[in-house]
C-alpha cells in the first residue's frame, strides 16, 4: 500500500488524506484511522454539485493545504483520468515543489 512505501521513505512527512463528498470507500476510509490513527489526517472535501466536480475540489484543497507534493502514483506515466496526476498538474500550476515515486518501480523524482 502506498502509505507503507510513504512512511518508509518520508517518515517524519505529514500524511494527508483527502476525502472528496462523492463514491469513495468509507470502509477503506475507516481502515487508515484504524491502522494509523493520530499519523494519517483525514480531511473532507466541501460538497459538489457533481461527482467529477467533488474530486476536482478533493484535488484543490490538497494543493492548497500542503506546500509539497510527494506523489505515489501507480504508473511514471502520467494519466489525464487519475486523481493522483490530477493533483499533480494543480501542485505545478501552483509552481510547488513535488517528488513523484510511482508504484510501478520506475524510481522517484522530484518533477
Amino acid at each position: 500500500m502506498w502509505i507503507v512505501l510513504a512512511k518508509e521513505r518520508w517518515p517524519d512527512a505529514r500524511i494527508l488524506l483527502v476525502i472528496p463528498q462523492a463514491f469513495h470507500n468509507e470502509a477503506l476510509v475507516k481502515e487508515f484511522k484504524r491502522l494509523y490513527g493520530r499519523e494519517v489526517e483525514i480531511v473532507y472535501a466541501r460538497e459538489a454539485p457533481s461527482a467529477p466536480q467533488a474530486y476536482m475540489l478533493r484535488n484543490d484543497l490538497l494543493a492548497e493545504m500542503n506546500d509539497v507534493l510527494i506523489a505515489h502514483p501507480t504508473t511514471s506515466d502520467e494519466k489525464m483520468r487519475s486523481g493522483t496526476w490530477a493533483t499533480v498538474r494543480r501542485f505545478r500550476k501552483l509552481k510547488k515543489p513535488i517528488y513523484i515515486e510511482p508504484l510501478d518501480g520506475a524510481g522517484g523524482r522530484w518533477a
